[in-house]
């Protein structure tokens, strides 16, 4: 049994957070997030999960960020992997998106892309495993997960087989 962590984004607020983009926190705030990150481990916390949640392109572009996925991912891997060592555990953080196949809001195609571009990044920046966080829509956790499954493919034909 490993412990982990949690509440990131509640740490980001009460460190002066508001309305800002968290992962733009990984550059601008550095330090602030490796202090989290810290916290944790110091409390006991074996797993420590990345300041990626929001790192899709989707999420990033309403910030205006949306050319900088890897970047942020990377540099939020980074920064875990430096507060973990070698001896504790790094979570590359994936959340939703908040668009819907269902919807019309983006292909299969797309979110299977935007979710390998951040597990690639992750692993990059040093993450041991991948979390998918928070996602309520079944087609969406399953080309998280596949995507993550088979980040050094470029691209997926078969979309309707990961379902």
């Amino acid at each position: 049994m490993l412990l982990s962590d949690g509440a990131l984004g509640t740490l980001l607020q009460s460190k002066g957070m508001a309305g800002e983009c968290p992962e733009l926190w990984n550059i601008t705030h550095r330090a602030e997030v490796k202090s989290i990150a810290e916290s944790y481990l110091q409390a006991g916390s074996e797993i420590i999960t990345t300041n990626s949640f929001g790192g899709s392109i989707f999420k990033l572009s309403q910030y205006g960020l949306g050319d900088r996925v890897s970047e942020l991912n990377k540099t939020a891997a980074e920064i875990y992997r430096e507060a973990a060592g070698k001896n504790k555990h790094v979570a590359g953080s994936i959340g939703p998106t908040g668009k819907m196949i269902l919807m019309g809001d983006v292909t299969e195609a797309e979110l299977y892309d935007t979710f390998r571009e951040q597990a690639i990044a992750l692993e990059a920046g040093g993450a041991d495993i991948i979390i998918i966080e928070t996602m309520s829509a079944a087609d969406e956790a399953c080309f998280s997960c596949q995507s993550c499954k088979r980040k050094h493919e470029m691209h997926c034909n078969h979309y309707d087989d990961l379902l």
